[in-house]
């Protein structure tokens, strides 16, 4: 492992507040940018010592970007450096979000922004069909991985509430047999608590993308009441092209359901897991695990499974976005644009907007 404590605090707060503030393009165009500044400009750690942590922090519960920002800057100034490093990349997007939501809860749009979120509507949904997509390529030859994937998305459909089950129970069967134990707790009553608890277990579940966060939250804040399905979809879609991880869709969700305060805790229960597995448990895992079989067994379960989920969270969302002729019509365009093109996500759902104002 690389010495911490020698890199100045405020340079890791400078560098990963501005790949915060410019990163678009998801968790591996964060964790690009991630490399390129820590490893090949400013030699805070080497590649191979970034590519242990990469892999980890893929096995890790938790989001991806986030995750790699904690360690990075642990790794390079120590826990405290790391608390500096996971901040900054999240306080950009974190802060836009609760604008976004603040805006949003006004509730006298005029007739052309409703219009243009219809569009973003619609585009979000075009880059999540998208990005389902490419993840299952590396997969796609693989019949154990259709297997996890396939029985994730029946099981979510039919109980997507135990999403995180249907996950870690995947990972466990590749990594053992067809052995599981499942469990689930209730949401706490104070809507505070209530959004900490939900976001923590949100958090905790996140395997390899933000986007493994959609199912579990939508089934929650939905059936909860807090949100609508079509208010969802509007949060992810501004989560969608805002700089920064996705899972900042949790300040939306939070100050929606209990103003500013309820923002700080979803967001605070969001990363709090990935706090704690990456400052506490992380390093202990880098000495032990290196050519450890298992944690790739346990991926080769998880992974698939993540994707089935989200596949079942896309079908779930669908309705809300595609309620009209038209509505099925620019769908399928962006799609076909998305596939040819390979625009930027962020592009795509504003594009959607656009097309909706102006059609």
């Amino acid at each position: 492992m690389a010495s911490v404590a020698c890199v100045p605090l405020r340079q890791i707060a400078w560098v990963f507040l501005r790949i915060g503030a410019t990163g678009f393009g998801g968790p591996i165009a964060l964790v690009s940018l991630i490399e390129h500044e820590a490893c090949r400009r400013r030699a805070w750690l080497s590649p191979e010592e970034f590519q242990r942590s990469y892999v980890l922090c893929k096995l890790l519960p938790g989001p991806l970007a986030f995750q790699m920002a904690l360690s990075v800057g642990r790794s390079s100034a120590g826990t405290l450096g790391g608390l500096v490093a996971g901040v900054g990349l999240i306080l950009p997007s974190f802060l836009m979000m609760l604008g976004f939501a603040a805006w949003y809860s006004r509730g006298s749009l005029a007739p052309i922004t409703v219009a243009f979120i219809e569009g973003m509507r619609v585009g979000s949904l075009a880059v999540i069909v998208e990005s389902v997509a490419g993840m299952w390529r590396p997969y796609a030859r693989d019949p154990v991985a259709a297997a996890f994937g396939a029985a994730a998305l029946v099981l979510f459909l039919r109980f997507p509430h135990l999403e995180p089950l249907w996950i870690v129970g995947a990972g466990l069967v590749a990594v053992c047999g067809p052995r599981a134990v499942a469990g689930r707790v209730g949401c706490l009553a104070s809507p505070a608590l209530g959004l900490l608890w939900t976001h923590f277990k949100a958090g905790a579940v996140v395997f390899g993308t933000g986007l493994a966060v959609v199912p579990y939250l939508q089934a929650k804040v939905t059936a909860a009441g807090w949100l609508t399905h079509q208010q969802f979809l509007d949060g992810l879609a501004l989560a969608q092209v805002t700089p920064g991880p996705i899972t900042t869709l949790s300040a939306f969700i939070g100050y929606k359901v209990a103003g500013l305060t309820g923002g700080i805790a979803a967001a605070i229960g969001m990363y709090l897991p990935g706090v704690i597995l990456v400052l506490g448990l992380l390093p202990w895992l880098l000495r032990r695990s290196e050519g450890s079989p298992w944690l790739q067994r346990f991926q080769r379960g998880a992974l698939p499974a993540v994707i089935g989920c989200i596949l079942g969270a896309s079908l779930g969302l669908a309705p809300s976005a595609l309620g009209s002729a038209f509505a099925a019509v620019l769908f399928a365009m962006l799609i076909v644009a998305t596939w040819l093109l390979s625009p930027p996500g962020w592009l795509v759902i504003i594009l959607g907007g656009v097309v909706w104002v102006a059609l």
